[in-house]
């Protein structure tokens, strides 16, 4: 049989009190009180996931009927420059796929127009819907059908 390493931190021997003859380590026993919550997971957020402007566009699609609405639910691989567009909302109309961008009033909303674009010119086989919100109305165009 060979020899055990001498060298081993302490954690190894905590671990390990069969081998090295320290004493074992007590474990805490499982509750399900509030208390004893597991911490958050790191650089998850707990914002919502949509914003108020898409939770609007959201329910305006909605109350015209359309069921099975999917949010921020699929990413599509674009090409420079820009790495990927994940739509909204998307949800499956008569003719097939629909993806949906609602956008308000900021300033980054040249940047995620032209995304939309790139991406309805990369995947013709989808419909792309753009609603932008004006503070009053919504204005829909289709980018591609």
């Amino acid at each position: 049989m060979a020899t055990l390493p001498t060298n081993v931190s302490a954690s190894t021997r905590k671990r390990n009190p069969s081998l090295y003859g320290t004493e074992a380590v007590a474990l805490k026993p499982h509750t399900t009180d509030a208390a004893f919550a597991p911490a958050k997971r790191i650089r998850q957020s707990d914002k919502p996931l949509m914003n108020l402007t898409e939770q609007k566009c959201q329910a305006l699609l909605e109350c015209r009927g359309v069921v099975g609405i999917m949010q921020q639910a699929i990413t599509l691989r674009l090409g420079p420059p820009f790495k990927s567009y994940r739509p909204d909302l998307a949800y499956l109309g008569a003719s097939g796929l629909v993806f949906v961008e609602a956008k308000g009033q900021h300033r980054f909303r040249r940047a995620g127009i032209a995304k939309v674009a790139l991406a309805a010119k990369t995947y013709p086989q989808f419909r792309f819907e753009l609603f932008e919100w004006d503070g009053k109305a919504w204005k829909e165009s289709v980018l591609s059908s």
